[in-house]
This record gives C-alpha cells, structure tokens and sequence, in this order.
C-alpha cells in the first residue's frame, strides 16, 4: 500500500510514474522532492496515488530536535518511548490530517496543505 522513498530526490520521474506497480495508495517517505517534475507527481495523482509531503510523514527529526534545543535537560530525561511516541503520534495525526482535508484524493493534497500546517505566528 506504501511506497517510502528515502533516497535520492527527483528519483520519480514519468517514466518511473508510468511504470510503478499498480497496488501503491500512498507515497510517504523522507525525500524532500521525490518527483523529478510536476508531471511526474500528476501521473501519481491520476493513478490514486496520495503523496504526504516529507515536511508532514517525516516530521520527527524536527520535534525531535525542537525539544533538545528547547529543553535540553528535559530531552536527557524523559522516557524515549514517551518522546517518540508524541512525535509518532503527531506525526500520523497531520498525516491523517491532510488526507482528510483532501477528500482522500491525490490532487487535491497540495491545495489543503494550509489546512494542516499552522502559521508561523505567535508561539511555536
């Protein structure tokens, strides 16, 4: 059901769009840009394909980060699987999300995102 690119970026092109196995709903990976262009990402739209942007599926190097920066003595303390359960689950919830917010439909995933994503005023 999954394709998770984390390789090379542009890696997607339309000839690998074309060509990718029938069976893949969603693509979800940590490649800041897996398309090599937008016609290559609108060949997986059309196919049902459901790209999560990396800024979104992969977002937990970040939180992860955000709190050892933000609170270094609370990021040597707390229980691991307390930290990368909140992130995991921050994590699956945008994704979700996101989805959601498109209609479960792949072209209308980029459109949406601004749904998702919170601005960058006020406090983080």
């Amino acid at each position: 059901d999954f394709l998770v690119p984390c390789a090379n970026s542009l890696a997607i092109t339309e000839e690998v769009a074309t060509n990718f196995p029938e069976g893949i709903r969603y693509c979800v990976g940590a490649t800041n840009s897996p398309f090599a262009n937008d016609k290559a990402k609108e060949i997986f739209d059309k196919r049902g394909i459901m790209h999560i942007p990396e800024s979104i599926s992969s977002a937990g190097a970040i939180l992860a980060d955000s709190v050892e920066w933000y609170d270094i003595d609370l990021y040597q303390t707390v229980e691991p699987s307390l930290l990368y359960g909140w992130i995991r689950n921050i994590s699956a919830a945008k994704a979700s999300d996101l989805a959601d917010h498109a209609e479960q439909k792949p072209h209308k995933v980029d459109s949406r995102l601004r749904n998702v994503v919170p601005s960058r005023e006020g406090v983080p």
